[in-house]
C-alpha cells in the first residue's frame, strides 16, 4: 500500500471511532512508558503473522491454549521469552524465589538496574514489553511443598530448570502424578531431557538414574550424596571436562571435615583425570532496587492523557 492507501484503510477500519479511542492504552509502571496498542485479538494476530508457515494458524491457535509451568528463571529466562516471542502459551507460570545477581549475567539477559529483583518478576516484565496481553501467573517464592500443587494442576507441560535436587525430584513426582510431561534442558553440551508421563505414567523418575530414592530423602541427604546425584544425571564419563571442573570446584569447596561418600570418591577420581584452572571464589555484588509493580496497567484514552502530564511532572502513578 501506499501511505495515502494505508490511512485509508486504517480510516475505514476503526470506522467512526477516534483513534486515540481505538485498541488499549498501557502504562508501565517500572519504566514509566506510556503505549497505545491495537485491541487484544488483532494485536495477537499481527505479532504472530510472520511465524507462518513455520507455525501455521491451526497449529498457532493450538499452543496458544497450552498452560506452561517453568520452574527456575536463570537459564529458565531465556526459555520464558523465547516461548513469549514465538507466542506458544496461553498461560505461562513463573517460579524462582531467588532475586538477580551481579554473578547471574552472564546467564540472564537483563539490565544492572534490574539487579536486586526477583527473577520472576524480571522475566515478566521482559514479556509484558514484549506483549502486554501476555497472560502470566508468577510464584516469586519459587516452588515449594505447600503451591507445588497451584503450580501444576492444570499444566500441560512443566519446564525444570531449577538448582534444588528436591524440587526436581519433587516436581516429577508431582508431575507424574498428573501425567505432565517435564523438559529439562541442561547447560552441558546441549542435554535435552524429556519425561513423557503423559504417555508413560509409570515411567521410573529422571529413567531410573535415582534408584528408589524419593523427594523425601533428599533432605537427609548430606551435600556430597547430593553431589552423586548430580553426577548420575550428569553422566560422569560423558559431562564436558570443564563442567568436570567446575563440579570438582564444588567438591573442593565442601566444608572441612565432611564426609565423602565411596562413590562420591570414584566419581571424584574420574572428574580428577582432567585438569583446569580454577579462580577462587566469586565476585558477588547485591544492590538494593525498588520494587515495581511487574505489570502493565490498562487504561483508557483520557486516563492517558492525564498521565501523560503526570509522568512530565516526574511522578510515580497509577490508575486501572
Amino acid at each position: 500500500f501506499s501511505d495515502e492507501e494505508l490511512a485509508q484503510r486504517a480510516a475505514a477500519h476503526v470506522g467512526a471511532t477516534a483513534v486515540q479511542d481505538y485498541g488499549r492504552w498501557l502504562f508501565f509502571p517500572w519504566s514509566k512508558r506510556l503505549v497505545h496498542l491495537l485491541p487484544h485479538a488483532e494485536f495477537a494476530e499481527v505479532r504472530a503473522d510472520r511465524n507462518r508457515n513455520k507455525i501455521t494458524r491451526a497449529e498457532q491457535l493450538k499452543l496458544t491454549r497450552l498452560k506452561i509451568a517453568l520452574a527456575g528463571l536463570s537459564v529458565g529466562n531465556a526459555i520464558a521469552n523465547t516461548l513469549a516471542l514465538e507466542g506458544v502459551f496461553g498461560e505461562l507460570r513463573m517460579a524462582d524465589f531467588d532475586t538477580l545477581d551481579l554473578s547471574n549475567m552472564n546467564r540472564i539477559r537483563c539490565a544492572v538496574h534490574d539487579i536486586g529483583i526477583n527473577k520472576a518478576i524480571i522475566g515478566a516484565r521482559q514479556i509484558f514489553e514484549q506483549n502486554p496481553y501476555a497472560n502470566l501467573v508468577l510464584f516469586t517464592d519459587g516452588v515449594t511443598p505447600e503451591n507445588i500443587g497451584e503450580f501444576l494442576d492444570g499444566a500441560d507441560l512443566c519446564l525444570d530448570e531449577c538448582d534444588s535436587m528436591y524440587i526436581k525430584v519433587k516436581l516429577r513426582e508431582e508431575a507424574r502424578a498428573r501425567r505432565i510431561p517435564v523438559v529439562m534442558e541442561t547447560s552441558d553440551r546441549g542435554m535435552l531431557d524429556v519425561e513423557r508421563f503423559d504417555l508413560e505414567p509409570d515411567r521410573p523418575i529422571l529413567h531410573g538414574l535415582l534408584g528408589g530414592l524419593t523427594a523425601a530423602d533428599v533432605p537427609k541427604m548430606s551435600p556430597p550424596e547430593r553431589m552423586d546425584l548430580m553426577l548420575r544425571i550428569l553422566g560422569v564419563t560423558t559431562i564436558s571436562p570443564r563442567i568436570a571442573a567446575s563440579l570438582l570446584q564444588e567438591i573442593a569447596d565442601l566444608p572441612a571435615g565432611t564426609e565423602q561418600p565411596r562413590r562420591i570418591g570414584r566419581r571424584h577420581q574420574l572428574l580428577k583425570r582432567t585438569s583446569w584452572t580454577m579462580r577462587d571464589g566469586r565476585l558477588r555484588m547485591r544492590l538494593s532496587n525498588e520494587s515495581c509493580t511487574c505489570g502493565p496497567v490498562f487504561g483508557t484514552a483520557a486516563a492517558a492523557l492525564s498521565a501523560k502530564r503526570w509522568i512530565a511532572r516526574g511522578l510515580r502513578l497509577s490508575f486501572q
